[in-house]
């Protein structure tokens, strides 16, 4: 919203800024890009997700502007942009009024509600995996709940290769009980990882029950999705895809002691990561006892192969007031990085509380599931030479093939520079990768 930023940007407009620092923390260039040109209307761009491909840069963006193609009164649409290694604006797509997210098109498709993109991946072969939610009347299917989950596949030149949305039609094909809820349903945070086979897994946390009964709180939903759109089977025939929270726990996916009860707990997904064996990872926080009996909520982590059988899963952090917001899978595969914020010290035995963000980092190993360090923003510390007494938290996290870990965030006060900074003065950096 800084109306010089990079660019000049309109006074009532908020662009999206993509930067590209060196290793060292030295800025190489960076790239402003202002979406509606005669401002004749306010202009919302937010960066929700950006990916590297070989020399290109994806960025997943949500606007309430004629960015690329026109949006309706008082929607959101979603939109993905191409930038150069140089940071050159080469191509966009926008699924607005005239262009809609299916390879086949036709005049029912009403893209007349609000789109929200929360995940953007490139499978092996360039292509372009977005995820998010929709409540407009008939966006890719007809719409069920009051937000529905999708996936949408582009080419390398963004053309629409296929599209999915969960509607009551497909969740009927994992279980009837989708039928008694369905239509009151809000699916959110809805992520997707990319298998080593192009595959790509599902993942968002739902009020509703798509696959089994939910007990009255908020579930996680996993749907593996083959490369070609199509849901993907078991072995043993049956579709790929789990609910955890209600009925099924992790205790019981590992053979061990079952909850007596459905779970009316609120369970949350952070973020899906794939390795290169295959395996997916699934990151969230919840307030119940979703992976430990008797828990009081926190961080947990989860690692699934490729035919959904889970490997192993822990709460990594015993503490509700810990939120994660990001992770990433290390260049080597061998760590899990977590980064958010928690309202709590985590390294105090009685957890004491405080009214202002600390930043948090944590990582664990792949192979076994548990921790191997953490560390969160502290008076006289590394991160806060002075004194943290105003919100921060980590909002990206990049771990490179030597283990050197590069995380962003953002800061209200005295956190990195030893500056103090107020509320119209925060650092941001929405995205963590390098070439």
């Amino acid at each position: 919203g800084s109306q010089f930023t990079l660019n000049k940007a309109h006074p009532t407009d908020q662009d999206i800024a993509l930067v590209k620092f060196s290793p060292q923390g030295e800025f190489i260039w960076g790239s402003q890009l202002d979406l509606n040109l005669d401002h004749q209307s306010d202009n919302f761009d937010t960066c929700a997700k950006i990916a590297v491909h070989q020399d290109r840069v994806y960025v997943g963006m949500n606007t309430q502007s004629a960015a690329f193609d026109h949006a309706g009164p008082s929607v959101q649409d979603i939109a993905v942009v191409v930038f150069d290694k140089d940071g050159v604006f080469l191509q966009g797509l926008q699924f607005g009024q005239s262009n809609q997210p299916h390879s086949q098109r036709s005049g029912r498709y009403q893209n007349n509600g609000w789109e929200n993109l929360f995940d953007l991946e490139v499978d092996q072969n360039g292509y372009i995996i977005i995820s998010g939610n929709t409540n407009s009347t008939y966006f890719i299917n007809r719409l069920n709940g009051k937000y529905d989950p999708f996936v949408i596949k582009l080419s390398p030149s963004l053309e629409v290769v296929w599209s999915y949305q969960l509607n009551l039609d497909e969740a009927l094909k994992f279980s009837t009980v989708a039928a008694q809820d369905e239509s009151d349903s809000w699916d959110s945070s809805v992520q997707v990882a990319v298998g080593n086979d192009n595959s790509i897994l599902l993942g968002f946390h739902t009020n509703a029950s798509v696959i089994e009964e939910n007990g009255g709180g908020n579930d996680l939903v996993l749907i593996k999705l083959e490369a070609n759109g199509e849901l993907a089977h078991q072995k043993n025939g049956r579709l790929s895809a789990i609910q955890l929270g209600s009925e099924t726990h992790i205790p019981t996916l590992l053979g061990q002691e079952s909850l007596a009860t459905l779970n009316r707990d609120q369970d949350y997904l952070v973020e899906l990561a794939s390795d290169r064996f295959g395996n997916f990872y699934v990151i969230g926080k919840t307030l119940g006892d979703i992976v430990e009996l008797d828990s009081k909520g926190g961080v947990f982590a989860l690692k699934f192969d490729s035919n959904l059988t889970l490997n192993w899963g822990y709460e990594i952090e015993d503490w509700p007031r810990v939120s994660p917001k990001v992770a990433a899978l290390s260049e080597s595969g061998d760590y899990l990085v977590i980064g958010g914020h928690t309202f709590q010290d985590i390294d105090e035995n009685n957890g004491s509380y405080h009214s202002f963000k600390r930043g948090y980092l944590s990582t664990l190993s792949t192979k076994t599931g548990k921790r191997l360090n953490q560390m969160q923003f502290k008076d006289s510390s590394l991160v806060c030479p002075k004194t943290c007494t105003a919100d921060n938290s980590v909002n990206a996290v990049y771990m490179d093939q030597q283990g050197v870990l590069y995380f962003g965030g953002f800061t209200a006060g005295a956190t990195i520079e030893g500056i103090a900074g107020n509320d119209q003065d925060i650092d941001i950096l929405i995205g963590a990768t390098r070439f």
